[in-house]
């Protein structure tokens, strides 16, 4: 087996499969747990997606917005990209970017230590 062929068994192990959804974006903040609030209305779902994302003290917590945008989701990865062209990625320190997102947008990257899916309903405090 060549290099290159090494090469690219290589990036095909690596790649990370992601979800992609367009809707509406609703951005928070709980500032005394540090945590951003995502409510997303996706077109092609009834009900709405409830995330929670943990920061460590110290990360500076995106400006809260509301908007159309689209989302995708990867292992450790949550990356929204907003009508206005605003795209945020939120992800584990350890996680790279997801290959198909390199490069598409101009995104800010905004670390994260626990990303939170809940379903259909708002997680209760």
């Amino acid at each position: 087996m060549g290099i290159l062929s090494f090469t690219l068994l290589l990036f095909a192990a690596t790649a990370q499969d992601v979800e992609v959804f367009k809707g509406t974006a609703t951005v928070t903040l709980d500032t005394k747990n540090h945590e951003t609030n995502i409510v997303y209305r996706a077109h092609s779902t009834a009900e709405p997606l409830y995330f929670v994302l943990q920061h460590e003290d110290g990360v500076a917590l995106p400006a809260k917005w509301s908007g159309p945008a689209r989302l995708f989701l990867a292992d450790g990865v949550l990356a929204l990209v907003a009508g206005s062209g605003k795209a945020q990625l939120f992800k584990f320190p350890e996680r790279g970017i997801p290959a198909s997102l390199i490069g598409k947008f101009p995104f800010e990257v905004i670390p994260t230590y626990g990303i939170a899916r809940y379903g259909h309903e708002p997680p209760a405090h």
